[in-house]
């Protein structure tokens, strides 16, 4: 089964009780997965944040470590977060997957369309 389809299986197009916990004014990662006219798009700024190991992004903000340790702050977010932080792992760890161990030249080019990227082909050439 391919990605999109397994993804699919799993429900991620289905009505999933998902908030997107982005910090205002901060920059934030995302995912948009599409197939077809079914669409999914997922927020987080919790990884920047975090990348300094100073902080821990809690389903109200971040907040500083201190002397706490990362995954016992983790352990007592309500269930609606940590359901947030699992969906966002399994998202990156599925495309992380998709990246291909060896490159390989392909013609096309970047092009930016309301605020997405993504990769057009040059005719001819499967599309990614």
């Amino acid at each position: 089964m391919d990605t999109l389809a397994g993804l699919e299986s799993d429900g991620l197009f289905s009505e999933l009780p998902l908030v997107n916990f982005g910090v205002p004014s901060s920059e934030c990662s995302s995912f948009i997965v599409r197939k077809g006219e079914k669409a999914f798009k997922l927020d987080a700024c919790h990884e920047l944040f975090e990348a300094s190991g100073e902080c821990v992004a809690e389903h109200h903000g971040i907040v500083p470590l201190g002397t706490g340790q990362r995954f016992q702050v983790l352990s007592r977010q309500p269930n609606d977060y940590i359901f947030f932080r699992m969906t966002w792992l399994e998202l990156r760890r599925l495309m992380e997957n998709l990246i291909p161990a060896t490159g390989q030249h392909c013609e096309g080019r970047l092009e930016m369309l309301h605020a997405e990227l993504r990769w057009l082909p040059e005719r001819g050439e499967s599309k990614r």
